[in-house]
């Protein structure tokens, strides 16, 4: 289970923004950010921010180009 927050955050990591750009464009703190992304690179089991895109992909809660979210 995801959510739409974290989506989104996914999405801009996805698009090479920092955590500072991505709580500018999200209103949210430095901190919160970090936070949740630390949360799902534990929950699923990643160590990087390169490896958790890959596994929101893999996942379905990201789309490529030609597939829609949650296939």
């Amino acid at each position: 289970m995801i959510t739409e927050r974290e989506k989104a955050m996914l999405r801009l990591v996805a698009d090479g923004l920092t955590n500072h750009q991505i709580g500018v464009r999200l209103h949210y703190s430095d901190g919160a950010i970090s936070r949740c992304l630390s949360e799902l690179m534990q929950r699923w089991s990643v160590h990087n921010r390169a490896h958790l895109v890959w596994r929101a992909l893999e996942m379905g809660a990201l789309a490529t180009p030609s597939q829609p979210a949650g296939r």
